[in-house]
């Protein structure tokens, strides 16, 4: 019997690019109306925020920059590593969204369309609980 964990750590170690992140709101939390109009919640723009500076860190300590943006096709593979901010009623679709959006907005992925992501993954794995809830994005090359 294939257990996930297997799984996972085998795509996460054929990917061209790994980083973790804060949990993103929920797709559902994202947006908000605003006198008519529906713009990106606070909440989303503090995680946006956040992203985009673990993300130029983490990019000032490689020695070589990652080129951008991927050549796809790609998979994207998110692994939610438990702990304070997530709970198990959560739903695993909902932090997809922000995340694919999120890549196109550094230019790691060109666009998020079925052109340059021909797979994506959500997956939680039990594990021992951390100070933090985060996810581990992978992106894993694919031939064509």
């Amino acid at each position: 019997m294939l257990k996930l964990s297997h799984l996972v750590e085998d795509l996460e170690s054929r990917s061209s690019l790994s980083i973790e992140l804060p949990v993103p709101p929920s797709v559902n939390s994202c947006w908000r109306s605003y006198r008519g109009r529906v713009v990106r919640s606070r909440q989303y723009l503090s995680w946006l925020q956040e992203a985009d500076t673990i993300w130029m860190v983490n990019q000032a300590r490689q020695t070589k920059a990652v080129k951008k943006p991927i050549p796809s096709p790609v998979m994207i593979l998110l692994r939610v590593i438990p702990g304070k901010g997530w709970t198990k009623a959560r739903d695993l679709d909902n932090i997809l969204k922000p995340t694919q959006d999120w890549l196109v907005r550094m230019g790691i992925l060109e666009k998020d369309s079925t052109t340059v992501v021909h797979c994506s993954i959500s997956c939680y794995i039990e594990a021992a609980p951390r100070r933090a809830a985060a996810i581990r994005i992978s992106l894993v090359p694919l031939g064509r």
